[in-house]
């Protein structure tokens, strides 16, 4: 149960104001050191995701790519601010082969066997 509901429930009348302080303060404390323990866990351990399109994430964590791991220590290219020169030539090349497929000559067409 919630702690600041239980603690109405055990505290005598004359405590009840003080315990419900004690429990909403706990509660908030609890939640700003969890907090607080997630900023460098955030920071050490996430890619930087600004200045980088849906397909720079989707290369990045590809099992494939050339980062070893998802855990971005001392990989400069996944932390750096800036989008990575390896994820604009990628584009380069995904925008090249789409210009050299011919879509006029690849329709298809859809049918469905529907039996009365």
């Amino acid at each position: 149960m919630a702690p600041w509901v239980y603690q109405a429930e055990i505290n005598s009348l004359a405590m009840r104001t003080q315990g419900a302080a004690a429990a909403t303060a706990t509660n908030w404390v609890l939640f700003a050191v969890f907090n607080i323990t997630f900023i460098p866990v955030v920071y050490f351990l996430y890619p930087e995701t600004a200045c980088r399109t849906l397909e720079d994430l989707d290369v990045y964590f590809d099992r494939d790519s050339l980062h070893p791991t998802i855990i971005p220590i001392n990989d400069k290219i996944a932390k750096q601010c800036k989008r990575p020169l390896e994820a604009i030539e990628a584009e380069g090349s995904r925008v090249a082969a789409t210009k050299a497929i011919d879509f006029k000559a690849s329709t298809s067409e859809h049918v469905e066997n529907v039996d009365v």
